[in-house]
């Protein structure tokens, strides 16, 4: 692969990012998709593992934050919320791992 190596961690980071935003209504394929295609993009597992983890916390602060602003004063629904939201992020971010590493590993095997 030609260029900067940092420029192709971004450029996974963004994608899986991006994709994960857009498809997270979707429980197992959203985020293998997501990170399948990050994964691609990235190059190499390490790098693609790395941005799963990222892609992981920013999604987490943002629904975290989301929720509290929604919720605000209602403590009952924010509690159901949190727990519901982190059952759904936590089996998520299974899949969205489990593509990065397939997408990191394939896209090594392609370019080797």
């Amino acid at each position: 692969m030609k260029g900067n190596r940092d420029s192709f961690e971004i450029e996974g980071l963004f994608w899986m990012y991006t994709i994960s935003m857009f498809v997270c209504w979707v429980p197992i394929f959203g985020g293998f998709a997501a990170g399948f295609v990050g994964g691609w993009k990235a190059g190499r597992v390490k790098s693609a593992l790395t941005n799963s983890f990222f892609t992981a916390i920013i999604f987490s602060m943002v629904l975290y934050i989301g929720g509290t602003l929604v919720f605000q004063g209602q403590s009952l629904k924010l509690t159901c919320f949190s727990l519901s939201y982190g059952f759904i992020l936590y089996s998520y971010v299974v899949f969205l791992i489990l593509g990065a590493s397939l997408g990191g590993f394939l896209q090594q095997i392609h370019t080797s």
